[in-house]
């Protein structure tokens, strides 16, 4: 029998606060000059300061001072992201935080928010991959829904021991081995026996489910316990910066 407790493991202490808070910026991380990104087919355009943005990972310093993009125009063309992920990127660069003042997690799609992770693998920003998931987890406390249909984005986008493929996995674990339960109540209810028709294993990646089976033999076997409260444990979900690569933006703390 599956018992349910407020844990993962006893390896981390309980944390419900954000690892990336909004920041006091300094003045002197902008610097003057300016650069331009285009992002999507649409080539939306975001101007932003280059000393904070090369700052933030070593893609961006690469990309303005390594050669990849004109020196002189210093444009930067990202036609395979979306505008509307990027936005949330800006405005993390600025504050530390994916979301702006007065919004909420009804302001950021999962889309975004799956984006917004991904770009932070892709160019080495753990950092703004740690923010991402504290909006996931935020906003699948406040929804109590799990986005099951990007799972095969997530598993294409990310590496075997991603954090973000261990979230969604314990996610669908966790929160189905607890039904019924007065403590978890999905949106919509029938969304449990949605996640496992045939219909939705067939756009399951094999390594979804592969790990989704290994999730649930540990809940068995008691080497995982049943979570119901994610933002305590969200510190379990995050990826640790690797040596030399992004900082905090604002402030350029490692």
């Amino acid at each position: 029998m599956v018992k349910s407790e407020d844990k993962m493991s006893s390896s981390s202490a309980d944390s419900t606060e954000h690892v990336n808070k909004k920041r006091r910026i300094d003045k002197d991380s902008f610097g003057t000059n300016m650069v331009q990104v285009k992002v999507g087919p649409g080539k939306k355009l975001f101007k932003l300061h280059k000393k904070i943005l090369c700052n933030v990972a070593p893609y961006f310093e690469a990309a303005f001072e390594g050669g990849f993009v004109e020196v002189t125009e210093q444009v930067l063309e990202l036609p395979d992201e979306d505008a509307a992920m990027f936005r949330h990127f800006e405005l993390w660069v600025y504050t530390g935080d994916v979301l702006a003042t007065g919004e909420s997690d009804a302001d950021i799609s999962w889309d975004s928010l799956v984006g917004l992770y991904i770009f932070g693998e892709i160019r080495g920003i753990p950092n703004l991959q740690n923010a991402a998931i504290d909006a996931l987890i935020d906003k699948q406390s406040s929804q109590n829904a799990i986005p099951t249909r990007f799972l095969p984005r997530v598993y294409d986008s990310t590496p075997e021991d991603s954090s973000l493929r261990r979230l969604f996995v314990d996610w669908v674990a966790c929160l189905a081995a607890m039904i019924p339960n007065d403590r978890y109540t999905p949106t919509p209810p029938e969304a449990p026996h949605q996640w496992f028709k045939k219909t939705a294993r067939m756009n399951y990646p094999k390594d979804f489910l592969f790990d989704l089976a290994f999730a649930q033999y540990q809940l068995r076997t008691g080497d995982k316990t049943v979570m119901s409260d994610f933002k305590s444990k969200r510190a379990d979900y995050y990826v640790k910066p690797r040596a030399a690569t992004s900082k905090s933006p604002v402030n350029g703390q490692e």
